[in-house]
């Protein structure tokens, strides 16, 4: 719907259309499964033009989303966080250059380098843990950075943490005199006129805010197609690393002074030096966005895809929710896009701005996108008989569908994405099948499912790997009670030690250090630091992924 303060009569009729192309494409990708729930709110450098509200805040419930609902942000609360260091760093009440240990002077890490500094964990490049989730966000998790050793030097290069923007949110505290609930409310939130925004994710919220959910009842594997939406646990906390909760029109009003470019209810927020050294292009780039570098808690860049304009975004995930914020500051508009489940909003955020863009410019407005991947690769190409040293992988393809037989048993595969598939096998079900090409010829070579590896007809090199005897204890399924990371499982593959990540959309190769001591290179999120011990009946009952503890369980 458009919005009381729309403005400009004399381009209502093209916001009109613009808003009637978008609020058919969101609610049509709501019922193709984007949430239980989803949330949107438009702006330019004025006001809010439109908002739209789809689904529901609680699938159980039939609670339906309305422009109201809060969500919980993630990630986003970085730029938050961010956005109040510069507010302090203006009125001399915080140095971004001086070390953290002048304002937490409990902070310490295993390190032969320099100290790090408030600025090298505004940009990701201090050099430590990506997260330690086996405990709750707290001044602890951040203690427990002692036990873990330096990655690289500060400043080297760019390694996302969530504990650092954790420790982020003590300094601010004690920069400031004040609990960060309330630093953020009088520097950002009130300021900002950002509502009943609060970083503050507290009981007392549990009704207002949409809650989180997740398909299928499993934490260890894909979910399955068709498996429904349900709710996931709910929990209390407060961090700088992503405890901000808000309704979309609450972050909007926050991306319209960087739209603004400091300015906010007609008076300066942020000196124009502050925004410049969030969002310079001297900051570091990131191995997941080439056109972007990290700033201060946001991406930044000018994009070809965006004609070349000052693009600001930030995304942010939290236990069952996803966010999207994005704004063009040269055409002065911008998207916040916030959903329920684990479902990214990336392209939706990207269309959205697309549609706001031709509004501002006087230009056609895009085609909204099908939802039909372009990635169109034949089940024919994977068809063949892939070989181990026990059963064989039989692959074939039966009225356009690949089929696997494997160990006496048949069944569907689904595909995915590429050459990767999802079956209902008993011996493939937990893991996705994946299906390796040769990179100069483009043949398949392999086939690939959790430990299972697969040589296909087309492959040439070794069929046996050697591995050191000791890592069969470490071979195994591991569990916390980390809300994010709740569980992984390590296999020995190709002589390769491999982490895969609950879920099962990821793995990790691990390069041995000795001593039952590992790490991935370049260094992984949250396994940076991999530590095997309480070696009993021959098999490590415990594994560290930095300083998070998980336990090794019976289940396979």
């Amino acid at each position: 719907m458009r919005t009381d303060d729309s403005v400009g009569t004399d381009r209502n009729e093209r916001l009109d259309e613009a808003l009637a192309i978008l609020d058919r494409y969101f609610g049509r990708r709501n019922q193709e499964g984007l949430g239980p729930g989803l949330a949107v709110a438009l702006t330019d450098r004025s006001g809010l033009i439109g908002e739209f509200a789809y689904g529901f805040a609680d699938a159980c419930r039939r609670t339906p989303v309305t422009p109201d609902t809060l969500f919980q942000i993630g990630s986003i609360t970085k730029t938050i966080i961010g956005t109040a260091c510069m507010r302090l760093a203006e009125r001399r009440a915080l140095d971004l250059d001086a070390p953290v240990t002048e304002y937490l002077d409990w902070f310490d890490i295993r390190s032969p380098y320099a100290p790090i500094t408030v600025h090298h964990l505004l940009t990701h490049t201090a050099g430590i843990a990506s997260m330690i989730d086996s405990v709750p966000a707290s001044r602890f998790t951040v203690w427990l950075l002692r036990e873990t050793d330096a990655l690289f030097p500060p400043g080297e290069r760019f390694h996302y943490s969530n504990v650092g923007y954790g420790a982020l949110g003590y300094v601010l505290e004690n920069a400031a005199g004040l609990p960060l609930v309330d630093v953020i409310r009088s520097e950002v939130v009130e300021p900002l006129k950002m509502g009943d925004g609060t970083i503050a994710t507290t009981h007392e919220l549990f009704d207002r805010i949409a809650r989180g959910h997740k398909n299928g009842p499993t934490d260890d594997r894909p979910p399955k197609p068709g498996d429904p939406f349900l709710p996931v646990p709910w929990f209390e906390f407060v961090s700088g690393c992503g405890s901000f909760t808000c309704a979309p029109r609450d972050l909007a009003a926050f991306l319209r002074m960087f739209l603004n470019r400091g300015e906010a209810s007609g008076s300066l927020y942020l000196h124009p030096e502050s925004l410049d050294r969030m969002t310079s292009d001297e900051h570091m780039t990131t191995p997941f966005e080439d056109e972007y570098v990290f700033g201060y808690g946001l991406f930044t860049g000018t994009p070809e895809r965006y004609g070349g304009h000052r693009i600001v975004k930030m995304g942010g995930e939290n236990l069952g929710y996803e966010a999207s914020m994005i704004g063009d500051v040269d055409d002065g508009v911008g998207v916040v896009i916030f959903v329920n489940s684990f479902a990214v909003p990336l392209a939706e955020t990207d269309f959205a701005l697309r549609v706001l863009q031709a509004l501002a410019r006087g230009e056609a407005f895009p085609e909204a996108p099908r939802g039909e991947t372009t990635d169109m690769r034949d089940p024919k190409d994977v068809a063949g008989v892939y070989r181990s040293n026990g059963d064989p992988l039989v692959c074939e393809v039966v009225d356009g569908k690949l089929v696997v037989s494997f160990r006496g048993e048949r069944a569907d595969a689904h595909r995915l994405w590429g050459d990767t598939y999802q079956t209902s096998h008993s011996h493939l079900g937990r893991d996705l099948l994946r299906f390796a090409r040769d990179e100069e010829t483009g043949k398949v070579v392999e086939a690939i499912s959790g430990a299972l590896w697969f040589r296909g007809e087309a492959c040439e090199g070794p069929d046996t790997f050697e591995a050191p005897a000791e890592w069969t204890a470490y071979i195994g399924h591991y569990r916390s009670f980390a809300p994010l990371i709740p569980s992984f499982r390590v296999v020995l593959r190709k002589g390769r030690l491999i982490v895969i990540w609950a879920g099962g959309y990821a793995e990790t190769t691990l390069v041995d250090d000795g001593d039952g001591r590992f790490h991935s290179d370049p260094p992984s999120f949250a396994m940076e630091q991999v530590r095997f011990d309480a070696i009993a009946d021959g098999r490590a009952q415990r594994c560290t992924l930095g300083g998070g503890t998980y336990v090794r369980v019976d289940t396979p």
